[in-house]
């Protein structure tokens, strides 16, 4: 058995004799480490230093870091670990030799039945046997129920070995798994992706596991997740064209719900490019929208819309309608995030049109929640709450959950505007539900953003601030830069009311850098709102007036009633406080106006309330 690291350690020095090595020599854990603290080694690593007194620690280091030479390394003249591990390998036989030698060729740090029986080219029955039988040889451990991983040591043993086979033979199994990888991890983020996505290329090779649901996809993808970047890794660095563009795609979704967004935009923009260069039509714009995606979440609005624009034009020259329906609804949301209000609704319009026709009905679902999305950002509630409902429908009647959830969140919107504070935490609580039994991280920030608003209304300050900060967690978790803008924002606005206006400006500040340096200007006007009010609590009220302005004029600008009313509210409260109750009214009364229109319960209540304390204008 491997020892813990400090008896590793222990058994070196002792091994080693007295006083040749310092209990403080810096490389003392290292050398341990390359021992894989696998007695029989570190035993032979001793003894190397025993009897060669001009070798120190960082010497035997040296030698054991090239990892193709570590076994070999390990002799003292009368023993040697190659032999140790030669004996147990000779002890198997043919079946059990096959797959110990192909186990040297795995990417990846472990591996599982079907992985196995993909590289054996034998049935995951006949696998799971064949590795329980290694385990018994001590050649491999099972260190998880139904998952194996070879020691260091062996690993860098078998590697040599099955380098002796014929070329042909490895290249034959490692493409069998790799295909297996990329096919189980497409067809996995199929069952747990929000928009439609292309499905894996040609029938599967070899046997996979049952996936019975998005949960059980979902799981599948974060168990094989250092394995599948591992492989893309491999086939990417290998010229392997096809795997790698399969692998990043079977990548996509876990990248968009777990992150890291840095390794997501790192992996799409060398998909994009490999599949310009190498892969058919299909790939090339199946890997730009990928990266189109990644960057308008990374803040890179420009870069996002070029991608999308060139996968548009590839769906549309290849006369591919869902691909272009796709295209069309990204390219949606970044024009919404520009502020191109009319611009959004026209494509995700056409992106509704082409789902239709082509009984697209989960793409069908996407557009609509994202047209509700921007018809509430136009001051049109009503048929932002059509739209919703409908997506809804679509999604519940297809069993898309993370859809359904997504129109929950939207919906909730909605009925938090309408005043209907009960409905809306009602809403957010079961899009809640659902983003937390599906694993959705990036769904549950934005969800607990939301319902941050929602508590914050209610005077649940506290409540606010536990659920934003949660939300503000995940988002940096995973690299949302918008994310974190949002929960910054709101956790700005609730730290004003509980009474820490510095603490409020510093956060709205940093938000409204990131929305500065992405191109996300809706937000950066509705923050500015926000912000102004936070500066207006510390004292500056003539430099909070300038922010409501400036504010005043972007929303006009973008066309959004609601926070153009928020900044009218702004510019009175500082005429109120600078005695001036005239000027103070008539921009309550333009609010109000604004408030009905939209039919905005509590707002309107709130300003004719205000309206009432005032004496006649």
């Amino acid at each position: 058995d491997l020892l813990a690291p400090s008896d590793a350690v222990a058994l070196l020095r002792a091994a080693a004799g007295p006083d040749r090595l310092p209990a403080d020599d810096p490389h003392l854990n290292e050398v341990a480490e390359l021992c894989g603290y696998l007695p029989l080694a570190l035993r032979l690593a001793a003894s190397l230093l025993r009897h060669r007194p001009s070798w120190n620690l960082g010497y035997l280091a040296e030698q054991l870091r090239h990892e193709h030479r570590r076994v070999t390394a390990l002799s003292d003249g009368e023993r040697e670990l190659a032999g140790v591990f030669d004996l147990s390998y000779t002890s198997l036989d043919e079946g059990h030799r096959v797959l110990w030698r192909r186990l040297g060729l795995i990417p990846g740090p472990d591996l599982d039945a079907y992985a196995a029986a993909a590289l054996g080219h034998v049935d995951p029955a006949t696998a799971a046997g064949l590795l329980e039988s290694l385990v018994d040889h001590n050649l491999l451990t099972e260190y998880a129920p139904g998952r194996y991983r070879l020691h260091d040591l062996l690993r860098a043993y078998a590697g040599t070995v099955v380098a002796g086979d014929p070329e042909p033979d490895r290249d034959s199994a490692l493409d069998r798994l790799l295909r297996y990888y990329a096919y189980t991890a497409q067809s996995a983020s199929l069952l747990i992706t929000r928009y439609p996505r292309p499905g894996p290329d040609g029938p599967a090779t070899t046997r996979m596991p049952a996936l019975t649901g998005a949960e059980a996809a979902r799981a599948w993808l974060r168990t094989e997740r250092e394995n599948l970047e591992a492989a893309h890794t491999h086939a990417h660095t290998h010229g392997l064209h096809k795997h790698a563009l399969a692998l990043a795609a079977g990548l996509a979704e876990t990248l968009l719900t777990d992150g890291p967004y840095t390794r997501a935009l790192e992996l799409h923009r060398s998909a994009a490019e490999t599949a310009e260069n190498h892969g058919p039509p299909a790939a090339h714009a199946a890997a730009l929208i990928d990266l189109g995606i990644v960057k308008r979440l990374t803040g890179d609005p420009a870069g996002a819309a070029d991608a999308l624009a060139r996968a548009l034009e590839i769906y549309r020259a290849t006369g591919d309608l869902p691909g272009e329906a796709n295209a069309l609804t990204d390219v949606g949301r970044v024009r919404q995030a520009a502020g191109d209000l009319a611009g959004a609704i026209d494509v995700l319009s056409r992106a509704l049109e082409v789902c239709r026709a082509t009984g697209h009905r989960q793409g069908e679902a996407a557009a609509l929640t994202e047209l509700g999305i921007v018809r509430f950002l136009t001051g049109d509630p009503a048929g932002a709450g059509d739209a919703l409902s409908l997506a809804l429908e679509l999604c519940r009647a297809t069993g898309h959950r993370q859809g359904e959830a997504a129109a929950l969140t939207e919906l909730g919107r909605v009925r938090y505007f309408a005043g209907d504070l009960a409905e809306a935490t009602d809403v957010y609580t079961r899009a809640l539900e659902i983003r937390r039994a599906t694993g959705n991280r990036r769904g549950e920030a934005f969800t607990l953003t939301e319902l941050g608003t929602v508590r914050q209304t209610t005077g649940d300050l506290a409540g606010a601030t536990d659920v934003l900060s949660r939300a503000l967690e995940i988002y940096r978790a995973i690299g949302h830069r918008q994310g974190e803008a949002n929960a910054l924002a709101k956790l700005g606005t609730v730290q004003r009311l509980t009474g820490d206006p510095a603490a409020a400006t510093d956060a709205l500040s940093r938000a409204l850098a990131i929305y500065r340096a992405t191109g996300d200007r809706n937000n950066e006007a509705w923050a500015l709102n926000h912000y102004a009010a936070a500066v207006a609590a510390t004292g500056d009220l003539s430099r909070a007036l300038g922010l409501y302005r400036q504010a005043l004029a972007m929303n006009r600008e973008l066309n959004k009633p609601d926070d153009e009313a928020v900044s009218l509210e702004g510019i009175a409260e500082h005429h109120l406080a600078t005695a001036d109750p005239g000027q103070g009214a008539a921009h309550l009364r333009q609010a109000l106006e604004i408030y009905r229109r939209l039919g905005m319960a509590p707002d309107t209540h709130r300003v004719r309330y205000r309206l009432n304390g005032l004496a006649p204008a």
